[in-house]
């Protein structure tokens, strides 16, 4: 060790003492959410014969406890992040599709966090995400800087969309530098972290600038055989998994990062996926039009001296999120009746109900829209689909005309019960949805995503 280095690791050690008598200075508390956007479950938990396409991240979440059987509160971003950040279901919140503001007289985690002396910081990595729809609430630090386009042809954003800029998300790297840096500018002894990635979201192999590939590209070969529709499939999936390593590389950085601050910080960490993706199952590729395995079976873990290293097998959600947040800073919401439960304890349920998960898909404005899948058929989308996960992670799925469990996990549905929740549901949704309050460039933005028909 050089002699600079010497005198940087005595001045290291020095500061971990107080000025008086020599007693250790108390250490900080330390919680970071970190949200990983459209991460199907398979390519984070090893699969039979087939390593973590997430080495790195994985060797990470073996320190703390994996949960197996997390499912997501929805297909698309904004209600899973909203009910993560309220501890509410989406027909509580209100956010039950993208495009929709969170309200203001609906709390949130980062506020209580903020109220009970929390420095607050937040890097965000999409448009879904912005200060626009209200997720910047309670951050005292908030970054969201995108440099890149969603179509390379930046003219269809400017002509065909009527939008000034088509910049719409950034990608791991530059989200991890930022990341780093809020950590390096927080000076508070009780600190709240939020960043999220985005990596994975199509266009497939734009975050790892190894290619670009649309769903839009897969559809265009349906008129050229199955053949060429599988082929290019395989370039989509193939390049999705190159964005996934690309996302493993960049977040290891900002958690090795928090590991070696754990002498000076008590640190609890929550790494979650927002949504999963199809990428072929049952002819759909993409996320928001459905409420299947794919789509909403995503991986999630928790690094914390209170959690013992291992795995959970309990079907979990993400209602779950903002209580365990709150338990791990050691504070509480005001009047908060979380339906979720602290992921650090046990389960203490003695409830009658199979239902361990619930989930909504609204992602399109109005009923009669369509989804079109590999086969070439466009399937009729209802404008509400609700689901129910049940304890052994069955997904079984509601709307007005029936209740099916889901087709690829050959279960019968609990129907007399589900009936009843699907029309509490409903009832409470109609209540509950507030009005799209946002401008017409944003509601552009959203179409061109595919999340407004």
């Amino acid at each position: 060790m050089n002699r600079v280095a010497n005198i940087i690791a005595s001045l290291a050690a020095a500061a971990m003492l107080c000025s008086c008598g020599g007693e250790p200075a108390p250490r900080g508390v330390r919680v970071v959410l970190i949200t990983l956007d459209t991460l199907r479950h398979d390519r984070f938990e090893p699969q039979p014969g087939k390593a973590s396409n997430m080495p790195l991240t994985y060797a990470h979440a073996e320190r703390g406890m994996i949960f197996d059987r997390y499912y997501s509160v929805s297909s698309v971003t904004q209600p899973a992040h909203a009910t993560m950040f309220t501890g509410l279901q989406p027909w509580e919140h209100g956010i039950t599709r993208n495009g929709i503001v969170l309200p203001k007289s609906i709390p949130t985690v980062t506020e209580t966090m903020k109220a009970n002396g929390f420095e607050t910081r937040a890097v965000v990595a999409s448009y879904p995400l912005t200060k626009r729809f209200g997720f910047a609430r309670g951050f005292a630090g908030w970054i969201e800087d995108f440099s890149h386009n969603l179509s390379s042809n930046k003219r269809l954003w400017e002509d065909h969309w009527k939008i000034e800029s088509g910049e719409f998300f950034e990608v791991g790297d530059a989200i991890s530098a930022s990341a780093l840096d809020e950590i390096n500018a927080a000076s508070a002894t009780k600190q709240f972290f939020w960043f999220h990635y985005f990596d994975p979201h199509a266009p497939y192999g734009a975050a790892s600038r190894a290619g670009s590939v649309r769903k839009r590209d897969i559809m265009a070969e349906i008129p050229n055989g199955r053949a060429s529709v599988d082929r290019v499939l395989g370039e989509a999936v193939a390049l999705y998994d190159k964005d996934v390593a690309f996302m493993d590389n960049a977040l290891n950085r900002v958690l090795e990062r928090l590991k070696q601050d754990e002498a000076r910080f008590e640190t609890h960490i929550i790494v979650v996926s927002d949504h999963g993706e199809s990428l072929g199952e049952d002819n759909s590729v993409g996320h928001g039009a459905r409420l299947t395995d794919a789509e909403l079976h995503v991986p999630a873990f928790v690094i914390s001296p209170r959690v013992s290293p291992g795995s959970d097998h309990e079907v979990v959600a993400s209602i779950d999120i903002a209580p365990t947040l709150l338990s791990l800073a050691g504070v509480e919401m005001e009047s908060a009746a979380f339906e979720g439960r602290d992921l650090t304890q046990p389960r203490n349920d003695d409830a009658e109900s199979p239902f361990r998960a619930f989930a909504i898909r609204r992602t399109f404005q109005n009923a009669g829209k369509i989804e079109q899948r590999l086969d070439g058929i466009d399937y009729p989308i209802e404008g509400l689909l609700f689901g129910a996960v049940d304890e052994n992670g069955v997904i079984h799925r509601g709307n007005e005309s029936g209740l099916q469990p889901d087709p690829t996990r050959g279960a019968q549905a609990h129907r007399g019960e589900l009936i009843s929740n699907f029309s509490d549901f409903t009832r409470d949704f109609e209540r509950t949805e507030p009005a799209q309050a946002i401008t017409p460039e944003d509601r552009r933005a959203l179409e061109a995503l595919g999340y407004v028909q």
